[in-house]
């Protein structure tokens, strides 16, 4: 006999589940480095003193706040900026020494992996540039493994942001980051300013394997068959989905 499933009972089910995915989610958050877990309120106010301290250019506090133990590195709210992230876009060539001397990361990465140096030529901030650089800066880009998913995730955007578009089908789906695609329009040639992928091997799973890819108008579907080849199963590996189903208009 089939169990029968009364309204009670559903949310009864629903409310297991969500606890489920609540400790899940606690787990997880335990698990996560230092900076992205909740610290405590003597913490937080010192990593707020000190960028008030540098925000104001105040070298004495700025100095007594690490003395106390502050983290030079801490940041606030969720761009994850660190006081290098705003001395470099203030661009304080003596701010960016002093915290450089101290230790300062310089290629911690902020909001959408931004580092000193990528907030610096932003600004178009010179000095502060060619300091970073002579102390080992880099942009978000120089740092990313260049056969990876999110160097990949990051050179599909770039073709978007040249054509229009997402690589479709027609034009050669990820294919046409590395040779030059059909288009059925030549004004698109010009536009075109590939390669956008020096090699392939961005575009191959750990199974040696091409990966999956889709284009959807503001974003796409890219994802790895698993160890078993067998797209759309239990295994495959979700690097981007795209939810242009959810604008789709209704019927």
């Amino acid at each position: 006999m089939k169990p029968i499933f009364t309204p009670p009972l559903l949310c009864l089910s629903y409310l297991v589940a969500l606890s489920s995915f609540a400790y899940d989610q606690e787990i997880d958050q335990l698990q996560a480095p230092r900076s992205q877990r909740t610290i405590s309120d003597k913490d937080l106010e010192a990593i707020a003193e000190l960028h008030a301290a540098v925000e104001s250019g105040d070298f004495k506090v700025i100095q007594k706040c690490l003395d106390a133990g502050a983290p030079i590195d801490g940041f606030l709210g969720k761009t994850s900026y660190r006081v290098l992230h705003k001395a470099a876009k203030e661009g304080s060539i003596e701010m960016v020494e002093f915290l450089i001397e101290r230790g300062a990361a310089l290629n911690a990465r902020a909001e959408y992996g931004w580092t000193p140096l990528d907030m610096a030529i932003k600004k178009n901030r010179k000095k502060v540039i060619e300091m970073l650089r002579a102390n080992g800066g880099k942009t978000d880009i120089e740092l990313t493994d260049k056969t990876s998913v999110t160097w990949l995730k990051m050179r599909l955007n770039v073709y978007k942001s040249d054509i229009g578009h997402f690589p479709t089908a027609k034009e050669g789906g990820l294919t046409a980051l590395v040779k030059t695609p059909s288009f059925e329009e030549d004004a698109m040639m010009e536009k075109w300013k590939g390669p956008y992928l020096k090699e392939e091997k961005a575009m191959v799973d750990e199974w040696g394997r091409r990966l999956n890819y889709k284009a959807g108008k503001r974003d796409f579907d890219l994802f790895s068959s698993g160890p078993d080849g067998k797209p759309k199963t239990k295994d495959d590996e979700i690097y981007s989905r795209s939810f242009d189903f959810l604008f789709a208009p209704k019927k």
